[in-house]
């Protein structure tokens, strides 16, 4: 049986869509179940992704309408140059939306693929293209308002808390690694699930953390925290891998010597015990490890020295941020964000694959169009704007082809079960 919060989401999104598609009949506009459709599109259990999601689909639909308005009028006279217009529309918006790698991409595809929407069918009126485009600019932004309206009103759920509670959940394989590379063990299997969880954690943040701005919680003022919590989660994994690696080489040596492993305990503890404690005295206790670094084992143990250092200082800076963040503590001073070795967090963006992604869609709609043209379909254009919406869909995946050819099983399954409700039912 679904939950509370899962039935009051499908509820208040049904309500949504139901104003939507009310008003659009009431208004008399062309197509009212664009806005219904576009209410269950935007609809979002948390308030926040809701909210920039309908920003981003408002702006991406009145970028493609405005490109389906310049480009067919012009090219209506010429079907394959037009068809190279849009499809290459499409592709470009494409690329861009995968070099974004934010939530605010959805922009990107979507200026794409409504162009497509909007430009396909209007080709044997193009007279009524900016008719067409307003309509839809329309009826998309009544959707959005219905269902950002309920979603809002209607017993909103913040992502505020549940971002705190993913915070949280940092601690346990933080301590976890953190125990494991003191000890000169980070190889083993419980060590590499807890690292890897760590990494989806920071990367899952992140993209939460962009729409904190969008949310109704207490949170939506602690976003440069939030964000600098992160890159010192992102600065602790090269650290702790540094520091497994020089206790290895050490034990491997037998180079522990007393006062190290003294040491190495003191910080263990400190971990483990997490609380808001001051850390002057164990950093003093751990530069006091320095030695003479004219001999390997000496660099060894003053290399340590000062990844235990930056480990300590990491951990101090991250409990007090998060602690902001999570228990409402007073927020950290502003020197306490600017430590000079936190990780540059730098997204990556590969040029080549998004290329190729936006260059399969580009073809793929193509050969569409001329299929369309050569055989006179009457529903070509439909055709076409399912190609590009299926590549814009599923670019992001490494082989999208499994993803498009479930989504052509579904498509079929569904029409089966939309002609049983519109030719029996209604």
């Amino acid at each position: 049986m679904p939950t509370l919060d899962e039935a009051s989401f499908a509820l208040k999104t049904f309500l949504g869509a139901m104003a939507a598609l009310y008003l659009a009949f009431w208004l008399g506009l062309d197509n009212p179940y664009w806005a219904m459709a576009t209410a269950y599109i935007v609809a979002n259990p948390l308030t926040g992704p809701m909210r920039s999601k309908a920003v981003y689909r408002f702006i991406g639909t009145l970028a493609g309408g405005t490109a389906a308005v310049a480009l067919v009028p012009n090219l209506a006279s010429a079907p394959l140059l037009l068809s190279f217009a849009l499809a290459c529309w499409v592709g470009l918006c494409l690329y861009i939306s995968l070099l974004d790698r934010t939530p605010r991409a959805y922009t990107f595809m979507l200026a794409g693929y409504t162009a497509g929407i909007i430009g396909f069918p209007s080709v044997d009126a193009p007279q009524l293209i900016f008719q067409t485009a307003l309509t839809r600019v329309e009826e998309i932004s009544l959707g959005i308002v219905c269902t950002t309206m309920f979603g809002t009103v209607v017993f909103p759920r913040a992502i505020g808390p549940v971002l705190a509670r993913r915070i949280s959940t940092w601690v346990k394989p933080a301590i976890d690694w953190a125990t494991a590379a003191l000890a000169g063990r980070e190889e083993e299997a419980d060590i590499g699930a807890a690292r890897r969880q760590l990494a989806v954690e920071a990367t899952d943040v992140a993209m939460m953390t962009t729409q904190l701005a969008y949310d109704t919680s207490h949170l939506q003022s602690a976003v440069r925290y939030i964000v600098h919590l992160r890159i010192y989660v992102l600065s602790l994994m090269p650290v702790l891998g540094s520091i497994n690696d020089r206790v290895a080489e050490l034990r491997r040596r037998d180079g522990i010597t007393p006062a190290l492993q003294l040491v190495l305990d003191a910080v263990r503890d400190w971990i483990q015990l997490g609380g808001p404690e001051s850390n002057a005295a164990l950093r003093t206790q751990i530069l006091q490890l320095e030695m003479d670094g004219s001999s390997w084992g000496g660099l060894l143990h003053a290399s340590l020295a000062r990844r235990l250092d930056e480990l300590v200082s990491l951990l101090h800076h991250a409990r007090a941020i998060r602690r902001h963040i999570v228990d409402g503590d007073p927020a950290p001073e502003g020197l306490l964000l600017r430590a000079e070795f936190l990780a540059n967090a730098t997204l990556l963006r590969d040029h080549s694959m998004a290329a190729l992604s936006a260059l399969a869609a580009v073809i793929a709609t193509l050969l569409t169009c001329l299929f369309w043209i050569e055989t006179s379909w009457p529903a070509g254009g439909t055709a076409a704007v399912m190609v590009a919406i299926a590549c814009s869909f599923f670019a992001g995946l490494d082989d999208p082809a499994p993803a498009i050819a479930r989504m052509l099983r579904d498509v079929l399954v569904v029409s089966v079960f939309d002609g049983l409700y519109l030719f029996v039912v209604l």
